[in-house]
């Protein structure tokens, strides 16, 4: 199921996060791979509760609007309202290379993680 497989490939990105870390690649890769976690599991959750795909695809990677339809459903998303602004520094770090922070790093990585607790919980309490 799309949903079982989006969740475990949320914590497959935040392992491949620290593995990048661990064998020192750039800190922008891990950062990216811990931005494409917290997507995955929003989208989970959002596909858990009948989001077709054509509407997730349009959502893309706006993080905003992403936990913006994941709050409508579950309040408990209400806090990353914050987080996920926190993590958008430069809205076009993909394309113009910024120098990565580990403490920036580090708070992706809890904010992704936290993301995935929150949807595989809320997706377990609505089943």
């Amino acid at each position: 199921n799309s949903v079982a497989l989006r969740l475990c490939a949320s914590l497959v990105d935040l392992d491949s996060a620290s593995a990048l870390c661990e064998l020192g690649y750039s800190l922008l890769n891990a950062y990216f791979m811990t931005i494409q976690s917290a997507e995955k599991s929003m989208k989970a959750f959002l596909s858990w509760h009948g989001m077709p795909d054509a509407k997730l695809k349009e959502l893309g990677h706006n993080r905003k609007l992403l936990v913006s339809e994941c709050i409508k459903l579950d309040h408990g998303f209400k806090d990353f309202i914050g987080l996920i602004e926190d993590l958008d520094f430069d809205q076009n770090w993909r394309y113009n290379p910024v120098q990565v922070q580990k403490s920036h790093l580090a708070k992706s990585f809890d904010v992704s993680l936290q993301l995935c607790a929150q949807a595989s919980f809320s997706i377990r309490k609505s089943s």
